[in-house]
């Protein structure tokens, strides 16, 4: 069963996704991550970027290579209308505790689908030290 989170998020600014339900053998697996201007405008230069993280200090860069980021989308609209979107997402990410979407150059509306899953012991410690090594 897919769940979803969504809200706005200001430029610069990280809002706290709250995941971590106490169970260590239970996690998330981000499936999709969408972002949009909150507000409907008239065509014209204008983007944003987010980047999903375990840690709540703005990001400098979208970094693959920052163990701690783990999900980057980007949003704009150009001059004559054309829109231009796309997300990149981890697939082999579990997130067993709360983590953080960031707004880089704009307000954005975000909406994250994520799917609950059950590991067994040995798997929720591998994951854990994972998230360990990356926050």
């Amino acid at each position: 069963m897919v769940r979803t989170l969504r809200g706005v998020v200001a430029p610069g600014q990280a809002v706290r996704l709250i995941m971590d339900d106490g169970r260590y053998q239970h996690g998330y697996k981000v499936k999709s991550l969408v972002v949009w201007a909150p507000l409907m405008s008239r065509p014209g230069a204008s983007e944003g970027f987010a980047v999903l993280s375990y840690v709540e200090v703005a990001p400098t860069s979208a970094n693959a290579a920052n163990a701690a980021q783990f999900g980057w989308a980007n949003w704009s609209i150009g001059s004559q209308g054309a829109t231009s979107d796309f997300a990149v997402l981890d697939p082999d990410h579990v997130i067993q505790q709360d983590a953080y979407i960031h707004s880089v150059g704009a307000s954005l509306s975000y909406l994250i689908e994520i799917e609950p899953i059950d590991m067994t012991p040995p798997q929720a410690v591998l994951q854990l030290v994972k998230a360990q090594s990356q926050s």
